[in-house]
């Protein structure tokens, strides 16, 4: 059969969704077909003689209201925020946390002077 050779392969998940295909005219042979892609729902004219692509539309997507998109820049913007002061507040515990552990390296070091250094490479 000709729809044979336009089967969409699987999606990932496993579903099975044929591509839908319409004819305008019922009781004339088709000489195109206009398919619905399962995956992106772009709407595709292909040749039902050659198989070949005749024409690729796009979904058309639904835009927001001005209001809405500024709602959501604003929303954004303070995560934004949120996100950087947070960020501002973990470097400047950073700076702490490194100066104890250096202090606690140079105690251990201090107590490991009388042993000769092992490099570890050495150790083979």
């Amino acid at each position: 059969m000709e729809a044979e050779r336009f089967k969409r392969p699987p999606l990932r998940n496993g579903d099975e969704r044929p591509a839908t295909v319409y004819n305008k005219y019922p009781d004339c042979p088709m000489d195109k077909y206009t398919i619905i892609c399962p995956c992106c729902e772009a709407t595709l004219t292909i040749d039902a003689e050659t198989g070949s692509l005749l024409a690729h539309e796009e979904k058309k997507k639904i835009t927001g209201s001005f209001e809405d998109l500024k709602g959501e820049m604003s929303k954004q913007k303070v995560q934004r925020e949120q996100i950087f002061a947070q960020q501002m507040s973990s470097e400047k515990d950073r700076e702490r946390l490194l100066d104890e552990k250096f202090k606690e390296a140079l105690k251990r070091a201090d107590t490991d002077s009388g042993l000769p250094f092992r490099n570890p490479l050495d150790l083979d």
